[in-house]
């Protein structure tokens, strides 16, 4: 599986939309998240953002190697500092997203 559609399998696990994604990456359009997934390309050149911003592992996302998420991380989303042991990710950046 190729960076675009890594982008895209998280991004759908959050429940976030393109939009929220190109909002939160610096030079980031929705069309430069478009080009990414749909036409799943290898190589990005703010992967390191877009992984910080979607809380997962940056080497996972360039290669699909080691884990998803990040472990243990300190967070900071909206003005809200967590320290977060994070066995399950994914439920926890929805709940942050989404109230």
């Amino acid at each position: 599986m190729a960076l675009g559609k890594r982008i895209e399998m998280v991004r759908l696990e959050l429940g976030v939309s393109r939009d929220w994604l190109a909002d939160r990456v610096v030079g980031f359009t929705i069309q430069s998240v478009e080009l990414l997934e749909d036409r799943d390309l290898e190589h990005c050149r703010c992967t390191d953002e877009i992984a910080e911003v979607l809380g997962i592992n940056e080497l996972w996302l360039r290669s699909g190697t080691g884990p998803k998420w990040i472990e243990t991380e300190e967070i900071e989303m909206e003005g809200l500092d967590l320290d977060v042991e994070s066995r399950d990710w994914a439920d926890l950046a929805k709940q942050l997203l989404h109230g």
